[in-house]
């Protein structure tokens, strides 16, 4: 079937995909209500906007600058450096993504198992520091309207629970601590296959201690991941969990760029050649 729509009723469809994909929150059933992945739906709002509306996608290089008078006088203000601390929370959750779309495609070899799991872990931990931050952000920006979806996260009680039952312990046990008492635990309670290590050829690149990531995707579902559903259950969760760092990343960029350009940095755009 082939339907043929109008600019203008092109743009009702790229604004109501804009607002699920970046406004309103679904609380955790984004697929049910939408019938799509939050991805799918992004994949088709770029679509709509770049080919649809016909808004050039041509590259550009970019900043986002201030005159130095300006500059120095932020260097001192709370609500500036909280500014730049919440842009390295999103650089760093940004790097740990690379090491998951380098290995997207790849299928059950070593390194990509490693890789696919601990920027997933790296992820987590990174998230729930960035989410601590952003509860010390109202107090500067609670006025500011920008800061509304950022704000909204913290109200949201899917957010909540991920980020008190399964970031938290993932972060402070395994992740940016190794805890030896919480891999005695996990050892404990799941039925682990007595694998320590898998790999390929001769090179430690392709080494991948298997039971530690076994441990740590325990210590971050709070399931025992023998049982006949945890693997369903596990995926659900990691679901939620990307989904909620999207949407962090998205209203963190949004909130930094709008933040920056209505306190007097200017954007300046020059095409690649």
């Amino acid at each position: 079937m082939k339907i043929e729509l109008t600019k203008d009723e092109l743009g009702i469809i790229n604004n109501a995909l804009n607002e699920v994909c970046n406004g309103i929150d679904l609380e955790g059933e984004f697929d049910t209500r939408m019938g799509c992945t939050l991805q799918d739906a992004r994949e088709l709002l770029a679509k709509i906007h770049t080919e649809g509306l016909g808004i050039s996608s041509m590259p550009k290089r970019w900043k986002i600058k201030v005159d130095k008078s300006r500059f120095e006088t932020l260097k001192s203000e709370e609500r500036f450096c909280q500014l730049v601390a919440l842009s390295r929370a999103v650089n760093a959750m940004r790097f740990v993504q690379t090491a998951l779309e380098a290995h997207r495609e790849e299928d059950g070899s070593p390194q990509a198992l490693r890789n696919k799991f601990n920027s997933f872990f790296f992820t987590c931990s990174l998230l729930y520091e960035a989410l601590l931050l952003v509860q010390r952000l109202p107090k500067n920006f609670h006025q500011r309207p920008e800061f509304i979806p950022l704000h909204q996260i913290l109200k949201d009680k899917t957010a909540t629970a991920l980020k008190d039952f399964n970031l938290k312990p993932l972060r402070n046990q395994l992740a940016f601590h190794f805890d030896e008492v919480e891999v005695k635990s996990q050892l404990a309670k799941n039925a682990f296959t007595p694998v320590f290590a898998i790999g390929e050829g001769d090179t430690n690149a392709d080494v991948y201690f298997e039971i530690a990531d076994a441990c740590t995707l325990g210590t971050f579902s709070g399931l025992q991941l023998s049982q006949p559903n945890a693997e369903g259950r596990f995926g659900e969760l990691a679901q939620r969990v990307t989904d909620l760092a999207i949407r962090f990343m998205d209203a963190a960029d949004s909130f930094i760029n709008k933040t920056l350009l209505s306190d007097g940095w200017e954007l300046e755009e020059q095409p690649l050649s």
